[in-house]
């Protein structure tokens, strides 16, 4: 069946709503490090047919990757917008008190939480819920795309400097596009110098769209942990199948990462992949056991 060719003029497309854009807009021009926004790579955004919602996995380098990818792509898609769960209750005290505003400013409808806690006075992501993508879902049901972002908030990352510590995959998108059947646009957030040492100019990084091999079974992943939350006890079947499952999800993670750190101007050629970086720990886990625990006289 033919797909109608995702139109180039605005008229003709849906965009993200323009609350959100005008919102995301005020975050940057707060910001004092960003002086323009410009998209590379928005030929890939065309080749995308009309009718196909995507999964938009973007870097997560700073606080502002999120708003520059809606500034830079929201006139093109229809976005909504994934964010921590802890922007929508003071659960932190005042810490989150700016994002809590904007996020009502906006509209919270625009909004979807992924679950975050505050631990040590320090936000760090929940373990791995997948009925937090219920509501993902129900938007690419819609005809929206989701944002997320491919990998755990970097809080080493300093805008402009080359990342000193690899980021960990995360694998919400992963699973959405998985149990979706859907495509993941992959972007990235450079920021290039300027004249002014204070400023940066943030390119939005467009790559190639993708889709995971559909063969990744992880399927059984919402059931059995909707019954293991419910207190049911899972059968060793059950258990290694969610192990086994959980496992595959991990690596399809792993892959969308590598689809973003590819576009990132300041990743050096020694930078191991997310698949490498895996590998190599694995690596490393395997020999220590060997010699710690089996090899001892």
């Amino acid at each position: 069946m033919h797909k109608e060719a995702f139109p180039s003029s605005k008229s003709e497309r849906a965009l993200t709503p323009l609350s959100v854009r005008l919102g995301m807009d005020t975050l940057i021009a707060l910001a004092p490090t960003i002086r323009n926004v410009s998209v590379e790579g928005q030929s890939h955004l065309f080749e995308i047919p009309k009718e196909t919602p995507v999964v938009i996995a973007t870097s997560h380098s700073s606080g502002l990757d999120v708003p520059i990818t809606v500034k830079g792509l929201g006139e093109y898609r229809d976005i909504a917008v994934t964010d921590q769960s802890t922007h929508h209750k003071l659960t932190g005290g005042l810490k989150d008190l700016d994002t809590f505003i904007n996020i009502r400013i906006i509209g919270k409808e625009n909004f979807i939480p992924i679950p975050f806690d505050w631990v040590d006075g320090h936000k760090e992501p929940s373990m791995f819920d997948p009925t937090s993508t219920e509501l993902m879902s129900t938007a690419m049901n819609k005809g929206k795309d989701v944002l997320i972002a491919a990998h755990t908030p970097d809080d080493t990352s300093v805008i402009g400097e080359i990342r000193k510590t690899p980021p960990k995959a995360g694998v919400s998108a992963a699973f959405l596009a998985l149990t979706q059947h859907s495509p993941i646009l992959p972007v990235a957030i450079n920021m290039i110098p300027t004249d002014n040492p204070t400023k940066f100019d943030a390119v939005v990084t467009v790559g190639e769209v993708f889709s995971l091999d559909a063969s990744e079974d992880v399927s059984q992943i919402m059931e059995l942990t909707r019954k293991r939350k419910a207190g049911e006890k899972l059968s060793s079947e059950e258990t290694l199948q969610l192990t086994t499952q959980l496992k595959t999800l991990r690596r399809a993670g792993e892959t969308v990462l590598d689809h973003v750190l590819v576009l990132e101007k300041d990743r050096t050629e020694e930078t191991p992949s997310a698949t490498e970086q895996q590998a190599s720990k694995r690596k490393k886990l395997s020999a220590f056991l060997l010699k710690n625990l089996f090899v001892r006289s």
